[in-house]
């Protein structure tokens, strides 16, 4: 089976982040199809200062399934909060899972009155068995959102 989804490298280290992931979901093998979109801070100039360009937000729609990387740099540019929960507050009506570091897991109340379903763990990948457990469950939470 064949998963389509968005990819949204972000802004700053998220494509370099978002391209590791990327690698590491595709090693678990399942086929998964890249709608690649952009969105951040370095896109804004190019879509009348909006930082997440209608296209973007259609793909996302779309596809119903979506992988971010990080933008802090676009929040803090549009007088957001940089943190998981001003993240949340974005994709509000967007997203169904947001994925939560356990590190930022006194959030997760607040998240979920959002409307997002929030799955807390540990989101630093440490060597290859840490990637393979984060993909599984990213995906697992994907697969029951």
């Amino acid at each position: 089976m064949s998963y389509t989804a968005t990819l949204i490298p972000g802004d700053g280290t998220g494509p370099e982040l978002t391209e590791a992931t990327r690698r590491v979901l595709e090693a678990t093998g399942v086929d998964f199809q890249w709608d690649v979109q952009p969105a951040g801070a370095d896109v804004m100039h190019e879509h009348d200062g909006n930082p997440l360009p209608e296209a973007t937000l259609d793909s996302i729609r779309r596809n119903g399934v979506a992988l971010k990387g990080p933008a802090d740099s676009m929040l803090v540019s549009l007088g957001h909060e940089a943190s998981a929960l001003g993240v949340a507050r974005q994709y509000t009506g967007i997203a169904d899972v947001f994925v939560l570091d356990r590190l930022d897991e006194a959030l997760a109340p607040q998240i979920r009155e959002l409307g997002l379903r929030t799955v807390v763990t540990d989101t630093i990948m440490a060597g290859d068995a840490g990637r393979a457990r984060l993909a599984a469950e990213v995906l697992e939470a994907a697969r029951t959102g």
